[in-house]
């Protein structure tokens, strides 16, 4: 799938559906955006107060569609979301800081240095080794799992 354009239509972006993220994250970002720590943030980054709207509206629009699923209430959501996209590429796009490769470096498929292979005898390596190796668990009352 392509990267999505300033002129998509209507047909178009249905494709893009997968865009529409879970309500509540519509209400985190619309709240972040008007507490007072996000108008300093805004004031501090941008130097003015930036508009919420979008995300209070995307928010109401997404709990909308998720009691009534229809097409013209997904594509609001999908045509900010787009939006949003299209503005985060144009910034990424104009920094004038970095410079983009068009191929990768000459040296990319040389040896790795020596010391590379003392790290192999790493702990760490050796996790890693254990990993790879299928390990079964006598009972599952022995499985310990931290979140």
């Amino acid at each position: 799938m392509s990267a999505p354009s300033e002129s998509v239509t209507g047909e178009d972006k249905s494709e893009y559906i997968w865009l529409i993220r879970p309500c509540e994250m519509y209400y985190e970002e619309y709240a972040d955006c008007s507490s007072l720590r996000g108008k300093f943030y805004h004031h501090y980054h941008y130097g003015h107060q930036v508009d919420c709207s979008k995300w209070k509206e995307d928010h109401k629009n997404c709990i909308r569609y998720r009691e009534n699923p229809s097409p013209e209430i997904a594509m609001k959501i999908v045509e900010n979301e787009l939006e949003r996209q299209q503005k985060r590429l144009e910034n990424a796009r104009g920094n004038d800081v970095w410079t983009y490769r068009k191929s990768p470096p000459k040296e990319w498929t040389r040896p790795l240095p020596e010391w590379t292979e003392s790290r192999s005898d790493s702990l760490f390596a050796k996790v890693e080794a254990a990993k790879d190796q299928s390990i079964t668990l006598s009972s599952p009352q022995s499985a310990c799992v931290i979140l």
